[in-house]
């Protein structure tokens, strides 16, 4: 799993793909979304908590170029660092309980869990604006 300090890591791979800030409470299900997307060339910034999130994504100095993160009540409220310091950033939520249309209040696209390697990795892509990989 790839922290905001291991940019320095001798001998680490250098990954060039999009960078995504993972922001799930879950260390399970975190460590696997950050070991799929690594896999797949993504950068990832991993975050347990919205505080952690915030840190990360201040001291990032690259684009920001997705958010994955649990959609539920206030989800948007608990996000105000990334919308005023990254506007660009796109969102994506994971959720166990939305249907097929999201609410109106929620601003992003949705993937429902659970969820496999290759639908998380072609949602992210597609949320991404780009081709499948």
């Amino acid at each position: 799993m790839m922290t905001a300090s291991d940019d320095a890591v001798p001998g680490r791979r250098e990954l060039q793909g999009p960078t995504v800030l993972v922001l799930e409470e879950e260390a399970g299900v975190r460590e696997l979304i950050v070991e799929i997307l690594e896999l797949h060339e993504f950068r990832v910034l991993p975050a347990r908590d919205h505080g952690e999130a915030e840190r990360v994504s201040a001291a990032h100095a690259g684009p920001l170029d997705l958010l994955i993160t649990a959609a539920g009540s206030g989800a948007g409220r608990r996000l105000e660092f990334l919308w005023s310091a990254r506007p660009e950033t796109r969102v994506l939520y994971l959720s166990s309980w939305l249907e097929d249309a999201p609410p109106a209040r929620i601003a992003g696209a949705i993937l429902a869990k659970p969820f496999t390697v290759d639908g998380l990795v072609r949602k992210v892509w597609e949320v991404l604006g780009g081709a499948t990989g």
